[in-house]
C-alpha cells in the first residue's frame, strides 16, 4: 500500500496542489497569494490534479474546495466537510467494480503504451490509503483548532 503522493506518482504528473497544515491559518490579504516561504515548511501532501481529477472520475462528484485558488479552512464545519467528503469517497471507491477501478485508475501509475498498471486491489488500496491520510489530517486539524490551507494551482 502506498499514500500516492508527489514522491509515490511518476514524475509526469502534476500540477500539484499544496496541502498546509498549520496551528494559525496563513494571513494572506484579499485577492493574495501567500509567498511559498510562508507555508513550505508546513506542506503535509502535495495533491497531483491528476489525482484529484482520478478521485472525483471515480466517484462521479466534484471536488469540496476549487483546485485553482487558494482555500483556506480554519473552522470546525469548514474542514468537517472536506473530512466528509474525502470519507465518502472511500465508500464510494471502496465499493467500486474492479473494472471500472482499474479503466480510470491505471493512468495514476502509467501512460498509455507502458505496460500494464498495477492490479486493481492494488490501485483501490493506494487510493483508499491516500484518502485515509487526507481524512486523519482534516479530522486532526478540526479537533485541535488548527486550520488546512490548500494552495491551488
Amino acid at each position: 500500500m502506498t499514500i500516492l503522493n508527489k514522491d509515490a506518482l511518476p514524475k509526469w504528473h502534476g500540477p500539484y496542489i499544496n496541502l498546509v497544515y498549520r496551528k494559525k491559518p496563513l494571513k494572506v490579504n484579499k485577492g493574495a497569494w501567500p509567498h511559498p516561504r510562508e507555508y513550505n515548511k508546513d506542506i503535509f501532501f502535495d495533491l497531483s490534479d491528476d489525482l484529484l481529477g482520478a478521485f472525483c472520475g471515480l466517484t462521479k462528484t466534484y471536488s469540496p474546495f476549487d483546485p485553482w485558488e487558494l482555500t483556506i479552512l480554519s473552522n470546525s464545519s469548514a474542514l468537517k466537510k472536506v473530512e466528509n467528503t474525502f470519507k465518502q469517497w472511500v465508500k464510494t471507491i471502496g465499493s467500486l467494480e474492479s473494472k471500472a477501478l482499474y479503466k480510470r485508475g491505471k493512468y495514476l501509475y502509467r501512460t498509455t503504451g507502458q505496460g500494464r498498471a498495477p492490479a486493481p486491489r492494488i490501485i483501490r488500496s493506494d487510493l483508499l490509503e491516500t484518502l485515509n491520510f487526507l481524512i486523519e489530517q482534516f479530522h486532526k486539524a478540526r479537533l485541535n483548532g488548527h486550520a488546512i490551507a490548500i494552495i491551488g494551482i
